[in-house]
């Protein structure tokens, strides 16, 4: 059975389009961390997304909710949402900074 197809017959188009929409967004957080944050941790979401992608083609259990394909990859959207979101926040206030002190340079 394809997993996505299962959510289509079981969610509609709808649930499809929330499915894809947090795959796309997982593999957009994914990318942005693994392009700026070398960890091993990165590597392991980014990995898992890939797998939960695969693992659909064959098996349908997207939405079986005590499935521990499910778990994870809610888990690991959650995990890349969280890192990209801290490298979004480290960038901001190194920017913060930048910007103050030739600020600070201009006025003295």
């Amino acid at each position: 059975h394809n997993g996505f197809l299962e959510v289509l017959l079981q969610a509609g188009v709808i649930g499809m389009a929330a499915v894809a929409l947090m795959l796309l967004q997982a593999a957009a957080n994914g990318l942005v961390c693994v392009r700026n944050e070398a960890s091993a941790g990165i590597d392991w979401l980014v990995g898992l997304v890939f797998l939960t992608l695969l693992y659909n083609i064959d098996e349908g259990t997207m939405l079986f909710p005590h499935s521990l394909v499910s778990v994870l990859f809610v888990m690991t959207c959650g995990g890349l949402a969280m890192a990209r979101a801290r490298l979004q926040e480290n960038v901001w206030t190194a920017a913060t900074v930048d910007w103050r002190a030739s600020e600070a340079v201009g006025h003295a």
